[in-house]
Formats: C-alpha cells, structure tokens, sequence
C-alpha cells in the first residue's frame, strides 16, 4: 500500500516551469509595422489613404494578417480593419474617415505567434466643404395664391459650378416646369453661392423679371410693400437639408399680368421650405 501511494505521489508532481515550455512548439516570429503615414486625406469622398513598412515576413508564417485600423476614440475597440496583401516592404491601403472629426489610424501586422503594431497617428480630418453637403434635387410643397389651399408638391434640381462659386436651379418653377421639354435649358437660373452664409444670391439683368430661358414668364419678387426686388437670396439650412424660396410671381412679360403665384403657406403667400431628397 505504501509502495502504491509512493508511486502515485511521483506521478503527480508539480513540473518546473523549464520542463513545460520544453513541451512547447517554438514560437513563431510576428512581422514588425512601422513608419506609418496618412499620404492622403479626401474628406468630400470620406477616404484617406495610409502607408506603412512591414518587415520580417518569412515564408510559411500561419494565420498571417497584415493591414490598417481605423476609429474615432484611440482605443480601436470600436475599430475598422482593412487588410491587404501580407509583403514585407511598403503597404498602401485605402481606409474610410469620418470628416469634421479626429481620426485615430495604426498598422497590424499578426501571425500565429502574436500582433505588432505602429505607433498610433490621431488625424484631424477637416469637415466636408458646405457646397458638397449640396443635396442634387429638393422637393416640397407650394401653395397657389389664385387657389388657396390646393398643395402642389414639386422638386427643383440644383447643381453647383466647377469653381463652387455659383449654383445653377433647374426645373425651378412647378407652372413652368409643365410647359418646358425634358433637356431644354429653360425655367432655371444661376446664382452666387456664399458658403459662409449659407445663401445663394441672384440678381436679375432685367429688372424687375428674373428670365427663366421660356419666352414668355419670368419670375417676380417683391418685398413686403409690393415693390418689385432685383435681387433675392436662396437660404440653406446648415446642414444643407434643406433650402428656402422666398415667395414669388410667374409673370406674363407680354400679357403684363401673372400666371401663378406661389408661398409655403396654405393662402399661397410665406417662404417656401423644400427638403433634401
């Protein structure tokens, strides 16, 4: 019985920490990631484009992963991987960033035997320019101020000039836009973009008509005493949601009379808000 206990005591000894890594598979190296540079930032598009070194790569290294990781709170919990082909050398990676916020980037580079990373690079990606938060086209309501209370829903088209400096409206008038060919350059008009404010500006040549490119009809407004204005101002919200007309006539230049006359209320008369869509 003693002989029985002994040997079972001897069977069931503490190893020493040497005897147990002994019985390890060797570790496999894991590549080392640095040098890690934001060449490119397009906040319009949402994208920036990093680079970075990998060395150590060696042929039959398992579970290997090489690539970026994007977020917005430096502590990549919440992260965005993109992985690209595991080469020792120079990786170039194309990531997505949030504009108008710090953006935190690292490289990785992972095997079976562990991860390696670069130092972490907190980016400022400026926000996106005013005249691309732009929405294409805006759609509301308007009201008849010769029928009151009857809703007619009409979208405008906007497009912005190259320069971004001036933005052209299409399809402007909901009277007009039934009269005019789809393509034609009419029932539109181009004014001056003034992305501090938040306004587009237009002027009229011929005073007190704005021309809309159709033979007959041109657009009139007036300020609060009835007099004809040369000039009136498209206003955008500052989240470029949305966009607000003042009120306004479709003039006969050869009848000397109007055609229509629209607002955002229900008698036809008040500014007139239009939703991005």
């Amino acid at each position: 019985m003693m002989l029985s206990a002994a040997v079972f005591a001897s069977c069931n000894k503490a190893l020493e920490k040497a005897e147990v890594e002994a019985g390890f598979a060797p570790a496999q190296p894991v590549p080392t990631v640095s040098n890690l540079v934001v060449s490119e930032v397009d906040e319009v598009e949402k994208i920036a484009v990093l680079t970075a070194t990998v060395e150590g790569i060696t042929s039959g290294m398992d579970s290997l992963e090489v690539g970026f990781m994007s977020c917005l709170d430096g502590t990549f919990q919440n992260s965005t991987a993109v992985l690209v082909n595991p080469e020792n050398g120079t990786i170039t990676a194309t990531v997505s960033v949030m504009p108008g916020a710090k953006n935190y980037f690292v490289a990785m580079a992972a095997s079976l035997g562990g991860a390696s990373y670069s130092d972490v690079i907190a980016y400022d990606v400026p926000d996106i320019p005013m005249y691309a938060k732009l929405a294409k086209s805006y759609a509301g309501t308007y009201y008849s101020y010769f029928e009151p209370g009857v809703p007619v829903t009409h979208a405008l088209n906007l497009m912005v000039s190259d320069d971004h400096t001036e933005v052209i409206l299409y399809n402007f008038d909901p009277f007009i836009g039934g009269y005019v060919a789809p393509g034609l350059d009419a029932n539109c008009f181009t004014g001056k973009l003034d992305q501090e404010n938040y306004t587009i500006t237009f002027t009229t040549d011929t005073p007190p008509f704005f021309l809309l490119g159709f033979a007959d009809a041109a657009v009139v407004v007036t300020d609060a005493e009835g007099n004809a204005l040369s000039e009136f101002v498209v206003t955008i919200s500052k989240d470029c949601q949305s966009i607000t007309i003042p009120e306004y006539g479709v003039y006969s230049v050869n009848q000397s009379g109007y055609y229509e006359a629209w607002g955002g209320n229900e008698d036809g008369t008040g500014a007139i808000t239009l939703q991005a869509r």
